[in-house]
């Protein structure tokens, strides 16, 4: 005991011989005269038992909001439920949520099975954060207006202030604030609730400190500063504020207890930050069931309210928080209030180094709390277990596997690969044929190949690249051929009507047009008309690719003879042009009428293709349902894109490289879903696409 007392008298005064330190007072009777006031002082906060059980309920929600998520058994901004209904066949019985406090869930579950203890670790911050804004702002509101009032007492200003306090204060405050939270839309979150409940909290504190300020008004300090000559800022931020200060400290925390038993009492009534979501368990019963996307103790009472009766351990455990809580914020704000009428608060004491020291300690973790409110430092966690060891073992399988020589996507070994992880990651089985489901969704088509490299050439003997400056077209009347002939530019806002080229003389000559300015059936059109080939200008956003795809076209039977037709960039399309003077933007200028625009110069097409051929497209699915019944039926898509036709730019069969790279993503990133048991609202379909280079795949 002498020991605490010694100890708590340093605290006070480091002047105060201590063992260890070798402070000592100048003058022995200031120090015995310093050293029975510090005694004094401290014995008081020892025998000041509101502050010492305030302290202790304080130190340790501090605790909570720090380490509160690293105590949790479980995260519930990643898993949205840890236990479905099922039936047991070893026990021979239904289990199903919610579960009574065991060793699993000391303080019970919820009714999807989420560990309540958990649930209070995470929700402490929300609810807490929004408490402490709550507070902050109403302190704030209440000492403007009500040191405003005050001051000028009996003026229009002061009438109005206290007028608008009753007016607001005669509103049952619980009513009121319901109203203003649906008003400004109780899905839109926290800060709803910082303006409902701030807008409408403000007017007690305003009343006390407006009585604060009418006393400090008439006082002689503040005559004193009158006749010095300060301004009326100047004395009620150096003389009327400071006098305040140790009277909103205690009173603070008093009003922190009042929020939260507030947002207890809101919690009763289904009202909590995020507001939820609700579904029908069943369409032919009344009655629903309330989903909390955000952890937080009023939607931990509202979400144990229907359950009060069968399952008193899913309320009594949030209300057991919000009871120690305010209990503790009371006894804290009660045991200031006590010190402060004994030793007057003096507002020197912020410039003390110490004092300085722990501001700064707290403002550090006041802004470590408040980054770590939201999901943002989950999704974090969950991101960093992507495991590049695994992702590489995904990709030296998938590039070793052999997959031109199996005719059908069920003996694929990429696609029996694929299979086995979805079902191993949890994926259903998402392509329902009459009896079956598969994890494989086979598309059936014919591609050609280019037997050589295709070339083009124009004007004064310039190579264009294969993919880089332009691809090929097999729909419609577009196939393989030898071309050397004049070229000639054909434009008009009459192509974008589909309107008859018949007055144009194509006869002979290799096209060139805006591909986004004709309509589809351009190149059979030209064909028709003579034309030997066609240059399709693309736009900037549009990728260059070669059409390999011919399944579905009934146009090639249309055919008078197929021409070769390309599609080009647009820099290709401008250095064309640049060799005759003209430039893009010139030849695409608006004119109603078609016109041909001859270039004088030749354009050399070279493109030799295969035989159609039928193949399957080895496409893996997997699918996610969405547990929230309002949004099961929409679908998120996550898909990645493979080839392994041997249709890639360098036409090398095998899986690419940079397919395998993605595919090897796109599974590992299955498994982190499923290990961390992420329960989508929506269904998610996990697609790879085969045939990436196939235009229609």
């Amino acid at each position: 005991m002498k020991f605490i007392k010694t100890f708590l008298n340093y605290l006070i005064d480091p002047r105060v011989k201590f063992k260890g330190f070798k402070n000592r007072p100048a003058s022995p009777d200031l120090a015995k005269n310093e050293l029975g006031n510090a005694q004094s002082l401290a014995w008081y906060q020892i025998i000041n038992p509101p502050l010492v059980l305030g302290g202790i309920v304080l130190l340790g929600l501090i605790l909570i909001l720090l380490f509160g998520p690293q105590w949790a058994t479980y995260d519930p901004y990643i898993t949205a439920r840890s236990v479905l209904p099922h039936f047991d066949m070893e026990k021979s019985e239904m289990i199903a949520p919610p579960f009574a406090p065991s060793d699993i869930y000391p303080l019970g579950s919820d009714n999807f099975g989420n560990d309540l203890l958990s649930l209070i670790f995470f929700g402490a911050r929300v609810t807490l954060v929004a408490g402490a804004y709550i507070t902050l702002t109403r302190v704030i509101i209440g000492l403007i207006l009500g040191g405003l009032a005050g001051w000028f007492e009996g003026t229009w200003l002061d009438k109005v202030i206290t007028g608008a306090s009753v007016v607001i204060s005669s509103i049952p405050l619980l009513l009121s604030s319901m109203i203003m939270i649906y008003a400004l839309d109780i899905q839109k979150g926290l800060w709803v609730f910082v303006v409902a409940l701030s807008t409408l909290g403000w007017t007690e504190i305003s009343q006390l400190i407006r009585g604060e300020f009418i006393r400090i008004r008439k006082t002689l300090y503040v005559e004193a500063a009158e006749a010095l000559g300060l301004t009326k800022i100047q004395i009620i931020i150096r003389h009327a504020i400071p006098n305040v200060f140790s009277y909103l400290i205690s009173l603070s925390f008093l009003e922190m207890g009042a929020v939260l038993l507030l947002v207890a009492e809101l919690g009763f009534l289904s009202v909590f930050i995020g507001g939820g979501s609700r579904f029908s368990s069943d369409p032919f019963a009344p009655g629903f069931i309330q989903m909390v996307e955000v952890p937080e103790w009023g939607a931990m009472v509202a979400l144990g309210t229907p359950f009060f009766r069968s399952a008193t351990y899913m309320v009594f455990a949030p209300a057991l928080a919000f009871f120690v809580s305010i209990v503790g914020l009371n006894s804290f704000g009660e045991g200031l209030r006590r010190l402060f009428d004994r030793w007057p608060f003096s507002t020197a004491i912020f410039l003390r180094k110490r004092i300085i020291l722990i501001i700064a300690i707290f403002v550090a973790c006041t802004a470590f709390i408040f980054q770590r409110t939201s999901p943002l430092t989950s999704y974090q966690r969950v991101s960093s277990e992507f495991n590049p060891q695994r992702a590489a073992e995904h990709i030296q399988a998938i590039t070793s596997f052999d997959t031109q020589t199996f005719a059908t996507a069920a003996e694929n070994p990429l696609v029996l690969y694929l299979k086995d992880n979805l079902s191993e990651f949890g994926m259903k089985r998402a392509w329902r044929s009459t009896l079956h489901s598969y994890y494989h969704y086979p598309i059936t088509t014919a591609i050609v190949r280019p037997l050589a490299e295709p070339h083009l050439v124009v004007g004064d003997q310039k190579n264009y690249h294969h993919l880089e400056d332009f691809g090929f077209i097999t729909l419609g009347c577009g196939g393989g051929g030898k071309v050397d002939a004049p070229l000639a530019f054909v434009g008009g806002t009459s192509l974008e009507r589909n309107l008859a080229l018949d007055d144009l003389n194509l006869q002979g000559q290799v096209i060139l047009s805006p591909g986004a300015d004709v309509p589809a059936n351009f190149p059979d059109q030209v064909a028709a008309l003579g034309a030997l080939g066609v240059l399709l200008i693309s736009d900037d956003a549009q990728p260059i690719v070669s059409q390999f795809e011919m399944t579905g076209d009934m146009t090639k039977y249309q055919c008078p003879n197929e021409i070769p037709v390309f599609r080009i960039t647009p820099s290709a399309a401008e250095s064309i042009l640049a060799q005759t003077g003209h430039t893009l933007a010139e030849l695409s200028s608006p004119a109603e009428e078609s016109f041909i625009q001859p270039l004088d110069i030749d354009a050399s097409m070279s493109l030799e293709l295969s035989q159609p051929t039928a193949v399957e497209i080895p496409n893996a699915v997997g699918f996610l349902g969405g547990y929230d019944m309002d949004y099961a039926n929409e679908l998120v898509v996550v898909f990645t894109t493979f080839d392994g036709l041997g249709l890639t730019p360098a036409g090398q069969d095998g899986i690419p490289a940079s397919d395998a790279v993605s595919m090897a993503v796109f599974l590992e990133s299955a498994r982190i879903w499923q290990e961390n048991n992420l329960d989508p609202r929506r269904s998610i379909i996990f697609v790879m696409w085969g045939g990436e280079y196939l235009e229609h795949s």
